[in-house]
């Protein structure tokens, strides 16, 4: 079986993502920018706190003010739109671990929880490993120390809160 799917096929605009902020600080059409543009350093302060709540809402300013000098302003949409061949044998037989952030505004949990659902009905033999953290978009900066003990449980095949 193969997976022909892609995160730009509807998935972020999906009711699966309802009260995501991606729509609301994306600037221009993906279509036509050919990404996803987003002004991490804008001065207006009603775009700015909302670009702060859909990626970093669990982040203090200072670290929040540290991070968004390193993101990119345009993220391209076409690897997202491309369809890719997944299949039970390959990436399937593989040991899967998702952090799902329960406090994400730009992928919402809903969405998140569908994404598993559909690697696992791929592979039901080998269900996803899932932990949930009460973080936004960017645990590994705002639950560092959980997002490291997980994967290190993780690495040495240890039960880490499968949900």
């Amino acid at each position: 079986m193969v997976v022909d799917k892609s995160i730009c096929s509807g998935a972020l605009a999906s009711p699966a993502n309802e009260g995501a902020l991606i729509s609301k600080v994306t600037l221009g059409n993906p279509a036509e920018t050919g990404a996803l543009r987003i002004d991490h350093q804008s001065e207006d302060i009603e775009y700015a706190a909302k670009v702060k709540k859909a990626f970093a809402a669990d982040l203090d300013e200072t670290t929040w003010s540290a991070v968004r000098h390193f993101m990119t302003p345009d993220t391209p949409i076409q690897p997202f739109g491309i369809p890719l061949a997944h299949t039970p044998e390959g990436w399937g037989s593989k040991r899967r671990l998702y952090v799902r952030c329960t406090e994400d505004f730009a992928v919402r949990p809903a969405l998140q929880d569908f994404f598993i659902e559909e690697a696992d009905a791929l592979t039901p033999g080998n269900p996803t490993t899932v932990v949930s953290l009460p973080s936004g978009h960017m645990p590994f900066l705002s639950c560092t120390a959980e997002v490291a003990e997980v994967l290190a449980q993780f690495a040495a095949g240890e039960v880490c809160g499968s949900e």
